[in-house]
């Protein structure tokens, strides 16, 4: 693409965004100095923090928000930028990243209803109805189709939980796919689908900072998402060919 920049996905891409990703390039990169080492032990300790937090406090996305607020400010500090600067580069943040807040805002309306209305309580019972009639090597698969499916509606990874898992624990029994399986098999239904997602806020979220649409995105990676399911499908049957766990 460095040679024939044509062959790139975003090669339509408006004057104006290359305008604006131009600003932010780098030809230049100044040697490290004692502020920038302190702002790296900064920031990898607040993100040690936020970890210990998740892991032992249940901290969420408010706590999590909170963090990343005191890094912005304490690290643009040190790096010798005064309040009102760092007021103004988060404020161009928060303008760039308005309509993925948006989505996320219609997303999470969305789901809301699905779950008030117990729509998907209905959609994750007949899905899950279906896969006694599959054969046990390929059961692990469908299981993974079926999480897929609901990703569709739930895209929350939390959020499925709660829906799926007291619906697909004693299924997997019924079916010989013990624990260790269910929880590999859940893990490919939620990732690969959220790559594809226009509604999923962290794919958004990176898109719009990055100056890709979904277009073109979903361009370059759906070539990409097939290898994954077919690889994904493979190991599920040579983890229950080879009967993995209980451990």
């Amino acid at each position: 693409m460095k040679k024939d920049p044509s062959v790139s996905v975003v090669a339509d891409m408006s004057e104006e965004r290359r305008k604006q990703i131009s600003a932010f390039e780098v030809t230049e990169y100044p040697k490290v100095t004692a502020g920038h080492t302190l702002v790296m032990i900064i920031m990898a300790g607040l993100f040690a923090l936020m970890i210990y937090g998740g892991l032992s406090f249940n901290w969420g996305n408010y706590e999590i928000a909170a963090i990343f607020f005191v890094m912005g400010v304490v690290c643009g500090l040190i790096g010798k930028a005064n309040l009102t600067e760092i007021s103004k580069g988060f404020v161009v943040g928060v303008k760039a990243l308005t309509s993925t807040y948006m989505i996320i805002g219609m997303a999470t309306s969305v789901t809301n209803i699905l779950s008030s209305g117990n729509i998907i309580n209905t959609i994750i019972y007949y899905l899950c109805k279906g896969l006694g009639s599959w054969p046990v090597i390929l059961a692990p698969i469908g299981i993974m189709i079926a999480v897929a499916i609901v990703n569709l509606f739930v895209p929350s990874l939390n959020g499925k939980r709660p829906l799926l898992l007291p619906i697909l624990g004693p299924v997997c029994k019924v079916l010989g796919i013990n624990q260790q399986l269910l929880s590999v098999t859940y893990t490919f239904g939620d990732s690969f689908t959220n790559f594809v997602l226009p509604y999923n806020s962290g794919l958004v979220g990176f898109l719009e900072a990055g100056n890709v649409t979904f277009g073109q995105w979903f361009k370059f990676f759906k070539g990409l998402l097939w290898i994954w399911i077919v690889i994904g499908a493979i190991i599920l049957v040579v983890l229950q060919m080879v009967g993995i766990g209980p451990f």
